[in-house]
């Protein structure tokens, strides 16, 4: 039955969201039928479990966020060589495929239980681009409280933020550095998800945005734009002059299929909403990659 439905639940043809409803009545999330797996990922062994809400998508998906990290390798596959950051990498799922199209990628991942799965992973399939950085980025060098969901099987639900999400204590203190003083090469392409702490973390890195005015893919919330606003807003703090995307699933054709993986809409100003989203901040001489993508 399990395999029936991944085979179901990969199919590229037929609408996500379907797909989701046929496999949720099977095998929903924390249903106590967890397994574990392993499987193909984007050239590497992925061992996982369903319990976790990443985990699941994997097997039954074959990824998290489909649209985003399709967009990914179509991006890099453009870009000749990029070295790219991924800024709260979780357990690594877009690092890995950031991997297949770059010269290098930097995972910056501060909780440990999640950078070992990530180290294992990048290990045991021999990947050697990948440098993996066991601590976070913010606006300057210091150490933080780290604060988790109990209640929750999403690894990513973890942030610096003590009110980004109900139910949250105290996991640890983790390092946190501001990336301008890292020495870090200059990327191409920047994806960051951090769980509210998205400005803090690029105002670090400010100088390095502003030399090298990569594409960034962001994540969005409530509570990460009230950041920005703190801040004087996102063009404050990402000071190069860009184009915003946002990153949408397919139109489903005839209620039932899709066409597309992805889409990429033009919008004039970012307005956040109660679900999260994700965006693309495309700089103006880069605009020409984004159009061979639509």
């Amino acid at each position: 039955m399990r395999s029936i439905l991944r085979k179901i639940g990969t199919l590229p043809w037929l609408r996500l969201g379907l797909r989701r409803r046929i496999v949720r009545l099977a095998y929903p999330i924390a249903s106590g039928r967890s397994f574990p797996f392993s499987v193909p990922y984007h050239g590497v062994e992925y061992r996982g479990s369903t319990s976790v809400a990443q985990e699941w998508h994997v097997y039954f998906f074959g990824g998290y966020e489909l649209s985003e990290a399709a967009m990914i390798g179509d991006l890099l596959k453009l870009i000749p060589s990029p070295t790219v950051y991924d800024i709260g990498a979780n357990l690594g799922g877009h690092s890995f495929v950031m991997t297949r199209f770059s010269k290098e990628v930097h995972a910056f991942e501060p909780y440990g239980p999640l950078a070992d799965t990530i180290e294992e992973r990048a290990t045991s399939n021999d990947v050697t681009n990948l440098v993996l950085h066991r601590f976070g980025l913010g606006e300057k060098n210091e150490t933080l409280s780290y604060f988790w969901d109990d209640t929750s099987n999403n690894s990513g639900t973890g942030s610096f933020n003590a009110d980004h999400s109900e139910g949250s204590r105290t996991v640890a203190k983790l390092d946190v550095r501001k990336g301008d003083d890292c020495d870090l090469p200059l990327p191409q392409f920047v994806k960051i998800d951090v769980e509210g702490f998205e400005a803090m973390a690029l105002s670090g890195l400010s100088e390095t945005l502003s030399e090298a005015k990569p594409i960034v893919m962001m994540e969005v919330t409530e509570a990460s734009w009230k950041f920005f606003g703190d801040r004087g807003g996102l063009e404050t703090v990402v000071k190069y002059p860009f184009n915003v995307f946002e990153i949408c699933r397919p139109k489903p054709v005839l209620l039932f299929f899709q066409l597309e993986r992805y889409r990429l809409k033009p919008i004039e100003s970012i307005q956040p909403r109660r679900s999260s989203f994700n965006v693309l901040l495309v700089p103006k001489e880069r605009e020409g990659l984004v159009d061979k993508l639509t």
